[in-house]
């Protein structure tokens, strides 16, 4: 009653499964690999957009630093001379007070102890 199989038949059929078998599995590993290859390079270009995006973004930031850096120089150098001037004029007011000083202790010495001028001998 049922189909007689004999041997030979057997082992072909074995044959035809395993090829089947290996050759769907190279189809899905060749298939992987294509996928897998067009994934990656995907992803290359998108990375490579991403760091030439972050490339001039830092380009933009530096010449920011640099502008600052400027601004800043000069800021500190137009400090520096009013800070110059200020010392100049503090010291030129502080050397009049002292000369006034000098003259004022001068002259309550000349007061207070009389004329220090040397005399002649016949005077």
């Amino acid at each position: 009653m049922g189909i007689d199989m004999t041997e030979v038949q057997s082992w072909v059929l074995i044959g035809v499964f395993t090829t089947l078998m290996l050759g769907s599995l190279a189809a899905m590993t060749g298939y992987f690999r294509y996928a897998l290859a067009s994934s990656l390079e995907g992803l290359r270009g998108e990375l490579r957009a991403s760091t030439d995006g972050l490339r001039s973004e830092i380009q933009s930031v530096r010449s920011e630093i640099q502008n600052v850096e400027e601004t800043l120089r000069a800021e500190i150098a137009a400090s520096e001379a009013r800070t110059v001037t200020k010392i100049a004029e503090s010291e030129a007011r502080t050397g009049a007070k002292i000369d006034a000083l000098d003259r004022d202790v001068r002259a309550l010495t000349r007061h207070v102890f009389g004329d220090d001028r040397p005399r002649a001998a016949g005077a």
